[in-house]
C-alpha cells in the first residue's frame, strides 16, 4: 500500500487494523499528526520512550503512532520525504525508527515535484 501526504495517514490507519493483509507500506511525505502530538513524541524523547496513555476511539493519529511504535520489526515500511517539507520533524521521528535503506530524504518540500522524485527513487530501489 502506498500513500502521499494525507493518503499516507489513510494507509497507516488501514494498517492499524489490517497489517497482516499488507506486504509493505510506502509513505511519501505522510501527514503523521498534529503538532501537539508530534511535540509530545519528540519530548519523550522519541518514539521508543513515548507513552501514549489511554486511547480514545476516535484518536486516529495517536492510534497510528501506537501502531508505529509497536509494529513488528519484520513489517516493511518505506518513508520518503523532502528535507524542507513542513512535516519533516514528524518524518524524522519515524525515520529514526527505520533502517537507513527504508528511508529517503531529498531536497524539496511538500509538493508534487518532490513526491514524484521520491516515487521514482522508491521504484528504482525496490524493483530495478
Amino acid at each position: 500500500m502506498a500513500g502521499i501526504s494525507l493518503g499516507g495517514l489513510f494507509a497507516l490507519d488501514y494498517a492499524t487494523t489490517f497489517a497482516d493483509e499488507l506486504d509493505g507500506i510506502c509513505l511519501l511525505a505522510p501527514y503523521l499528526g498534529n503538532r501537539l502530538l508530534i511535540g509530545e513524541i519528540a519530548r519523550a524523547p522519541g518514539l521508543a520512550a513515548w507513552q501514549p496513555g489511554e486511547l480514545a476511539q476516535t484518536d486516529e493519529e495517536r492510534r497510528i503512532w501506537c501502531y508505529l511504535k509497536n509494529r513488528r520489526t519484520d513489517s516493511r515500511l518505506y518513508l520518503g520525504f523532502g528535507a524542507a517539507d513542513r512535516f519533516a520533524a514528524a518524518h524524522a521521528l519515524l525515520a529514526a525508527t527505520l533502517p537507513s535503506d527504508c528511508t529517503d530524504t531529498i531536497p524539496g518540500g511538500h509538493d508534487w515535484a518532490t513526491w514524484l522524485k521520491l516515487w521514482e527513487n522508491f521504484l528504482e530501489s525496490r524493483f530495478a
